[in-house]
This record gives structure tokens, sequence and C-alpha cells, in this order.
């Protein structure tokens, strides 16, 4: 493919409407190119397409064929910013293996570009805040999130490299995986778990699901910057959230809320009963849910009450409203539903 193609595919497979409103990472892989492109060449075709540049594209250098590239498209006709896939390439970069410096960003951009991997700033770099701040503009105002927002974030202290470095916070994939840590835990999409509690369930229950790296920043190994905007973004993906996660690869999504415990204070008889209900973004079954909960040892009812809230979870046997002073919260508790698409957890705050 030429860059135009690359370009517009690459700008397509991020921005859509189906990520309205939510936050878009740049992040390009090679298995990302190799999805677009359906090819095993995918990495070589895309870097060689990047280097060329679009037709007409005259001056000398990478990033200088990139400025020109931006330059006055907002008067040209086009889907998508035309200087996408070079902001691509950089981000490609930031995540190259190899016997590289922790920092060392622009050797990586170098011998991705079939150069000698030397240190010292890439020509004209310094100059691509314009593009990224672009992308920030169009995504956000000119189409007001309709396809993604995005944001053009700084890693570290480093104010050029940081850009880039940015977008490899998160793969897709552990974004998708963090949404099934949260319904595990029982965490509440919109709420605001600390820093500490954040990093505590993440390391506690994203084994074998996020990444060494990110694993590995979370433990306080590394730039503390990096891992305060890592938490950072954890808590907007929950804050985000819309309760629904996948269970497997196998399953269909799954809707995840808390269990909370509700006071009801009876002034007249001087008692104070405590109680259990759900709560979600998602609605409820018209016929309410019927919930297989292992706390009781048996089954408890429910149906949506307003605002996201169910009404007081019910005993079916005795017909009885369940009493919280009559369980032991101490371990968590989960709830399901016997189709397993509902699973409702208490918040177990002994592994935060």
């Amino acid at each position: 493919m030429d860059y135009v193609k690359w370009n517009d595919r690459v700008a397509a497979h991020f921005f859509r409407p189906e990520h309205e409103g939510r936050r878009i990472f740049l992040y390009v892989t090679p298995g990302v190119l190799g999805e677009i492109a359906a090819s095993d060449g995918a990495l070589n075709d895309f870097v060689s397409a990047v280097k060329a540049g679009p037709p007409g594209t005259t001056r000398q250098g990478l990033c200088q064929r990139a400025l020109q590239t931006f330059e006055q498209w907002h008067d040209r006709s086009g889907v998508f910013p035309p200087y996408v896939a070079y902001l691509g390439l950089f981000v490609l970069a930031a995540g190259i293996e190899g016997d590289f410096a922790p920092h060392a960003y622009y050797p990586r951009l170098r011998q991705l570009l079939g150069e000698e991997p030397t240190i010292g700033q890439y020509p004209s770099f310094q100059r691509m805040l314009t593009l990224w701040d672009d992308l920030e503009r169009w995504a956000n105002k000119d189409r007001e999130g309709r396809l993604g927002t995005f944001r053009a974030d700084i890693a570290g202290n480093w104010m050029y490299v940081g850009l880039p470095i940015a977008q490899t916070i998160l793969t897709q994939y552990e974004r998708e995986c963090l949404h099934s840590i949260f319904a595990e835990v029982g965490l509440e999409p919109g709420t605001a778990p600390t820093d500490a509690q954040l990093a505590q369930t993440l390391l506690a229950y994203g084994q074998h699901r996020l990444r060494p790296r990110t694993l590995h920043l979370l433990e306080r190994n590394g730039d503390a910057s990096l891992r305060d905007l890592l938490l950072e973004t954890v808590l907007e993906e929950l804050q985000d959230w819309d309760g629904v996660y996948v269970q497997d690869g196998d399953h269909p999504q799954c809707i995840s809320g808390p269990l909370r415990l509700c006071c009801n204070l009876d002034r007249v008889a001087a008692r104070l009963v405590m109680t259990l209900r759900c709560k979600s973004p998602q609605e409820f079954p018209e016929a309410g849910l019927a919930l297989q909960c292992d706390f009781l040892g048996g089954k408890a009812v429910c149906e949506e009450h307003g605002f996201g809230w169910s009404t007081e979870l019910i005993d079916p046997s005795r017909m009885d409203i369940v009493e919280a002073s009559q369980i032991d919260l101490t371990h968590g508790a989960i709830a399901r539903t016997e189709d397993g698409r509902w699973s409702l957890a208490w918040f177990r705050t002994k592994n935060l």
C-alpha cells in the first residue's frame, strides 16, 4: 500500500464511530499493522510507505515531509488528518525491543527507519508537537469526540519523545482486560479508588493479563511519572466503564456491578436493618434478576428500583428481605444469574 492508503487505514482503525466518547491511544504495533493489512509483511511495507511520504512531498527528511503533509490540510478534502501515519510510526518506534537504554527513544526510531541507531534528537523532531496538538484538536473539537477522544499527553520529563511514549501506556488488549479485573474485584463504574488501591488491585489480579512492562511499572520500578500516567489512565477507564466485560474469549459480553450495603433505620422500633442492593449503569431485565448467591447458600431476587439501583435483595424461599447482618462478607461475596450474564460482587477490600 502507498502512504495515503496506510494513513487512512491506520486512522480508521483507531478513530471510528463505535469509539465515540472513548479515549483513543494511537498505539501502533506490528500486530496492529498486520491486522490492518492482513499481511505478514505489513511492518516493512508501512515503514517504507511512511518514509516515502504522500505524493507531492518535496522536502528532505522524515519530519520535514510530515510538516509539509500537515500544512494547510484543513483546506483540503479528506476524512482523516493526512499525517496520522507519521505519528503512528513514531509510536511504533517507542515499542521496539532491543539492546537499548530504557529511555533511548531516538536510537529506536533510527533503527526502525533502517539508519544507524545513534543517540541525539532526530532532525526537526521537536516540531512534531504541532501535529500531536492538531490531532487532539481534530478529534475532540472538529469531530466532537464522535470517533473517539484523543489527548496529546507527554510521558515523563521528555518534552518531545514523551508524546509517542505516552501512547504506549496500555495496549487495546490490556484495556479490555481491565474491565474483567474491575468486574472480578467488584469495582463500581464511575468511582475513584486511590492510586495505591488501583495499583494493588492490578498487581493482584493482573498477572497473565497485563504485560510484564505494565506490572513492572506498578511495582514502582522505573519512571515515577510513567507510573502516574498509567494509574491516571486506568482510573479514567474505570470512570468511563459501562459495566460490560468479556469473561473469556468464548463467552458473550457480561454485565458487572457492585453489591452495596444499605441502611434502613426504623425509628419507631429503634431498629437498624442492613440490606443488600445491586447497582449498575446498565438497564435491569424487565423481569428483574434471579441470583445465585453462594454467600447465602441459595438464591435471591431483585428488581429495578431507579437511578441504577435495584430493590433490596429478597430471599424467595421466605419472601423476606435478606439482612446483611446474617451474612459473613469479610471474604467478599459474588451473586450471579444462572446464565452468567450478570455478575454482582461485594468489594473485597482485604485485597486492597
